[in-house]
């Protein structure tokens, strides 16, 4: 029999924190390093594929699962999904405008929910380790973030949900609310 492999999938992996975080784990066997900007990191075990998307949808993001080595959810002994996308405010929330907020909803929790709803419908449930990079201020607000802090914790809450709806299967989702 085969051995079965493991599977990082990350988004935002342009970002600073990803470019830190992601060279200190465990090597996988196959990583999907998704992107919505040029950006280039080196995980040096050589199984890496990075895709910028242009587009993030559900079907994009399915795509790019395609381009992997044919693989189903029996041939993998864990999936791990870790999300590194968000911005923040640039301006006091009166100041912004439709197309600002949308923005700040579209990169800080839209896209999240189309990467966890691409994961589950491609692969299915089984072994899979979610994480989201969100922010104390979720939680706590601050002065000039109003829709950062709004869309953090709506991150929050959907995570919960995953959490609740698919943990019995073996998909454990959880957040890290980063802070100062």
């Amino acid at each position: 029999t085969l051995s079965k492999k493991s599977l990082l999938i990350t988004f935002g992996s342009s970002s600073l924190m990803a470019q830190v975080i992601l060279p200190r784990l465990k090597p996988f066997d196959i990583s999907l390093l998704l992107t919505t900007k040029s950006g280039n990191i080196d995980l040096a075990s050589g199984n890496e594929k990075m895709a910028e998307l242009t587009e993030v949808t559900v079907d994009e993001i399915i795509g790019e699962f395609m381009k992997l080595p044919s693989l189903k959810r029996s041939d993998l002994s864990e999936i791990v999904v870790i999300s590194f996308v968000g911005i923040s405010d640039d301006q006091i929330f009166k100041n912004l405008s439709t197309e600002g907020i949308d923005r700040l909803i579209d990169i800080n929790f839209r896209s999240n929910t189309y990467l966890i709803s691409a994961v589950l419908k491609h692969f299915g449930v089984g072994p899979t380790s979610i994480t989201f990079i969100s922010s104390s201020r979720a939680l706590l607000g601050d002065r000039g973030l109003t829709m950062y802090s709004a869309t953090k914790h709506a991150l929050n809450g959907f995570v919960k949900g995953v959490s609740l709806e698919y943990g019995r299967f073996g998909v454990r989702a959880n957040v890290l609310s980063l802070g100062v």
